[in-house]
């Protein structure tokens, strides 16, 4: 009798333990689904940060840029470089030189920001795309996109082709320079607002990953 009710005794025992161990096994499945979901989100998020920090680089890089591009005409034409000036003298008249170092200039500004606005409007879907899938304030996050790629929108399909026109008549004929100004002030104006307004989905993202 001694042995069997060892034996009942170790029967009931495994029995209390499995009990105690079956729901803590079940518990751990919805702690592990949330954890895989929340990773998933911060992947997402993360990525969103990567093409919001490409975005606002390359913009401020291509800003910088187009300044450069008209100044290199000045500093190539008072270049002490010996090719340069001597390249430089075989035209007759230096005016009619500059004027077409800065058409080359321009021509090239115009065609790079041409296809940064493309790629502008591509780095702003994905950029959607990847807010889609982050849960913590993602309407806010996802309308300043859009407001962003709006601004793209608008010079892209606004104000640049009549930069384009105006600046192509304007560097041999002052006839365009207001009209010109005009709209060289609104691209300005859209672009530093669609720089503030990634600069301000930068700051929402830095906090919720903090």
């Amino acid at each position: 009798m001694g042995a069997d009710d060892r034996h009942h005794g170790a029967i009931s025992l495994a029995c209390r333990r499995s009990l105690v161990a079956g729901p803590a096994r079940t518990n751990h499945a919805p702690m592990q689904h949330k954890s895989s979901l929340e990773f998933k989100v911060m992947q997402f998020h993360r990525l969103a940060s990567l093409i919001l920090g490409i975005w606002l680089g390359a913009s401020v890089l291509m800003d910088f840029v187009a300044t450069q591009n008209f100044r290199t005409v000045s500093r190539v034409l008072g270049s002490l470089d010996v090719r340069a000036v001597e390249t430089a003298k075989k035209v007759s008249d230096p005016d009619a030189l500059r004027l077409l170092l800065r058409y080359f200039a321009g021509e090239t500004n115009r065609y790079l920001f041409e296809q940064w606005e493309w790629a502008e409007l591509l780095l702003g879907l994905a950029l959607l795309l990847a807010l889609l899938f982050c849960r913590t304030y993602q309407k806010f996050t996802m309308s300043v996109c859009l407001l962003m790629i709006l601004a793209v929108t608008v010079q892209r399909f606004k104000l640049t082709p009549a930069i384009t026109q105006l600046g192509r008549e304007l560097e041999f004929s002052n006839s365009a320079s207001r009209r010109f100004a005009a709209y060289h002030a609104m691209y300005g104006y859209a672009e530093i607002g669609k720089l503030a307004l990634g600069l301000i989905m930068a700051v929402s993202l830095l906090f919720r990953r903090s």
